[in-house]
């Protein structure tokens, strides 16, 4: 009667056990299972989540939360155990991340500018600008301005080269004169640039500020 009834209370411990097992399994980890993919979503933050953590000894299953600290003590076969750090984001794929992000941004800014420029060389081909200003003075002791400067052909292929205005202001961005000329050359090649030298004929009193254009 002894053995038997310490038989009976041997099954009967198992049968707990197992029962216990199952309520775990069945109940707490789809709990665990849950919160594993709230944390995965990044809602609330993974770092603040509950983890699903095991007992080394009888593989019972328990959600405790991602801050806990220490050891721990199994509830059904008294083992105690460290649970596991909770994962970190990798701190280099982090880092290659954002070097992935810079890049994108600096590979979107050049080409926005290239096709700035594309569209600026289409529209505007030949651009003339202004290198240097002198002054000389005649035979009447007049003095006038020597505009120097270049045209330059951006586009790839040949283009006829039209008239240039030079425009002078005075204080008040006002048009003093205006001087149309042809320069010297009358084809610009792809990619080449010409000089030109022109002495305005307007005296240089009154004016401020020299600029050259294409005319239309």
């Amino acid at each position: 009667m002894q053995f038997t009834h310490r038989r009976e209370s041997v099954v009967s411990i198992i049968v707990l056990h197992l029962c216990f097992r199952y309520y775990n399994e069945k109940y707490i980890s789809r709990t665990t299972d849950t919160h594993l993919r709230g944390c995965d979503k990044g809602f609330p933050p993974s770092w603040e989540c509950d983890m699903k953590i095991k007992c080394d000894f009888c593989k019972t299953q328990y959600v405790v939360s991602a801050k806990t600290t220490g050891r721990v003590r199994c509830a059904v076969c008294g083992h105690t155990f460290a649970p596991p750090a909770p994962k970190r984001k990798n701190a280099f794929m982090t880092v290659i991340a954002a070097i992935t992000a810079l890049l994108a941004v600096v590979v979107f800014a050049f080409v926005v500018i290239v096709r700035h420029n594309v569209n600026d060389i289409k529209q505007n081909p030949l651009v003339a600008e202004i290198t240097g200003v002198t002054v000389m003075t005649d035979h009447a002791d007049i003095s006038h301005f020597v505009v120097t400067g270049t045209v330059k052909n951006r586009a790839g292929e040949i283009y006829g080269m039209p008239n240039l205005i030079v425009n002078s202001f005075d204080m008040d961005d006002r048009v003093v004169a205006r001087q149309k000329f042809m320069p010297t050359a009358t084809l610009l090649d792809a990619g080449a640039s010409v000089e030109f030298k022109y002495t305005l004929a307007a005296p240089t009193t009154g004016v401020n500020k020299v600029t050259v254009e294409l005319a239309k």
